[in-house]
């Protein structure tokens, strides 16, 4: 197989899934994740849910089978004794917005969380931070 034939293939591959015949047992078909129309879940390691998103928004994108989202924490740019206090506040931000929107977001602190956003349809949360230099250098 060539290069252009491999990359081809591989580009494919995500929709496999989708390209099965017939109902799964159960009745269900799309991967068993209940009827037709919905969507399976999905982990974003790249995207964010930002704290100006309103809830329609928020609810769009639950509908697109979002249950777990990487949420970046912490200003690049930032060193020492200014990067702590400016990762915490953003985590501190997430948290409020976390329990403002309690049917739509859910903290991830376990795997089990993010099965219980599966399961409940709301987007789990699991923060990332974009460097070590809140914890100062070594």
């Amino acid at each position: 197989m060539d290069r252009r034939h491999f990359l081809r293939a591989a580009a494919a591959l995500p929709l496999a899934p989708s390209l099965r015949a017939g109902p799964e047992p159960g009745g269900t078909s799309g991967g068993g994740h209940g009827t037709a129309q919905e969507v399976p879940p999905s982990i974003d390691g790249l995207g964010e849910i930002r704290l100006d998103y309103p809830p329609a928004l928020l609810d769009e994108i639950r509908a697109s089978g979002l249950r777990c989202c990487v949420v970046t924490v912490g200003n690049p740019g930032l060193y020492g004794s200014e990067a702590l206090p400016d990762t915490l506040g953003e985590i501190e931000a997430y948290e409020a917005h976390i329990d403002a929107h309690p049917d739509r977001l859910l903290r991830v602190r376990t795997l089990a969380d993010i099965d219980e956003a599966a399961r409940t349809g709301r987007i789990g949360h699991v923060y990332y931070p974009q460097t070590s230099s809140p914890l100062e250098r070594d």
